[in-house]
């Protein structure tokens, strides 16, 4: 049985860093002076408003258009964007800024912000060095803890799916699970703490809570597989963009040029053509766990190939962690939660318009979301490691 991780951005949160783009313009952005503000295309219209490029792959793609442009593509890419859809008006009156708009200053403005981006998270993630231990642990919960914050029906659900991929191995019923991760992360915390991790500890927690949810007794054994890094790495072409010529206005850049926007593109091209390989783990998976990603449209292909990976015969099963702030999942009332779930099942399967009502139904039914879990990757050991870190670090400032 395989369970794969599909990681984005919210792991490194998680950890403690800094690392969303909202980030990277307070801390880094913000320090720089007006002039080189000025002569960056792209950080003067951020620095006119922040929040408004806090979707900033989606809004680098509708920058490329004119103008009040009537477009279908750009038209549509704003009908998606779930963090611009509220406030269309004031998107058309912002952009009428950007009335010259220039490829080649675009490209140029953009590499600046690869690099300053670049620096900026490779300074931010020194704040986990020697810490590699304690990203160990966080690791190990996600593994064993994925499955721990879903309702009884769902836990139900998921255990007899597993019990069903068992064999007879020296006379007693085995599971053999074999893990793999795919990140959209450039960051390398995921192979820093899968270093750390002891498998047959995992299996025994494993073990542990498969039995007292199921009342049975299983053995479980399980291995550590690979880390494939979807966007490449810090070091190396650190891909960001759009998800396919549709998200941008393509007739204003060349094929090259476009192989640099495009990010399925980059990976053909410049990463070894890592989409075969990651969409071989997917179709192979039992289990695909996605956390902290906002299934974005400017990673389109990676929500098509999970809607696929659905569709296969053996009704594979897609657990969904979703975090948000404004959810209080003690307070809030139980038919509006179930409802968000609902919502974030819809939202995925909204990305083939192809499916119809009856698939979409169906489909549903494998999908499992938990509103922000407590469990899975618990960084709690790490957090109070950085905070007696910074008190330290207060108190030697004031000495």
């Amino acid at each position: 049985m395989k369970i794969t991780f599909l990681i984005g951005n919210g792991f490194d949160l998680n950890l403690g860093l800094k690392t969303t783009y909202k980030d990277f313009y307070k801390n880094y952005l913000m320090t720089l002076d007006s002039e080189v503000i000025n002569n960056n295309v792209l950080y003067k219209h951020i620095d006119k408003n922040i929040e408004d490029w806090v979707d900033f792959e989606t809004r680098l793609g509708l920058f490329t258009f004119p103008p009040n442009s009537s477009d279908t593509d750009r038209v549509n890419l704003l009908k998606r964007a779930k963090s611009l859809s509220d406030d269309n008006d004031f998107i058309e009156n912002e952009l009428n800024n950007n009335k010259n708009f220039s490829s080649d200053v675009f490209l140029s403005a953009l590499t600046d912000f690869r690099k300053s981006f670049k620096k900026y998270l490779i300074q931010e993630s020194k704040r986990l060095n020697n810490l590699d231990n304690l990203l160990g642990e966080v690791l190990y919960k996600g593994l064993t803890s994925f499955a721990d914050d879903y309702n009884d029906n769902e836990k139900i659900s998921l255990y007899s799916y597993m019990n069903n991929q068992t064999n007879i191995s020296n006379g007693a019923r085995t599971l053999s699970i074999n893990y793999s991760f795919l990140t959209f992360n450039y960051t390398e915390f995921l192979e820093v703490g899968k270093n750390y991790i002891d498998s047959s500890k995992v299996s025994q927690q494993l073990i542990k809570n498969f039995n007292e949810e199921t009342d049975t007794n299983l053995n479980i054994l399980t291995s550590i597989g690979q880390v494939y890094h979807i966007h490449s790495k810090l070091n190396g072409g650190m891909f960001l963009g759009v998800d396919n010529d549709s998200q941008l206005n393509s007739k204003v850049f060349s094929t090259k040029e476009l192989s640099t926007l495009i990010k399925p593109l980059s990976n053909q091209i410049h990463n070894n053509n890592i989409t075969d390989r990651v969409d071989k783990e997917i179709t192979s998976s039992n289990i695909v766990v996605i956390y902290g990603t906002a299934l974005g449209v400017t990673d389109l292909t990676w929500w098509k190939k999970i809607i696929t990976f659905l569709k296969q015969r053996h009704a594979p099963i897609v657990l969904i962690h979703k975090f948000d702030l404004e959810i209080d999942t003690e307070e809030d009332d139980f038919f509006a939660l179930e409802e968000l779930k609902e919502d974030v099942k819809e939202h995925l399967l909204s990305f083939d318009d192809t499916l119809t009502v009856e698939e979409t139904i169906e489909l549903k039914k494998q999908i499992f979301v938990n509103l922000n879990s407590k469990s899975i990757f618990d960084s709690t050991v790490l957090s109070r490691y950085l905070v007696e870190e910074n008190k330290n670090h207060l108190v030697a400032s004031q000495v």
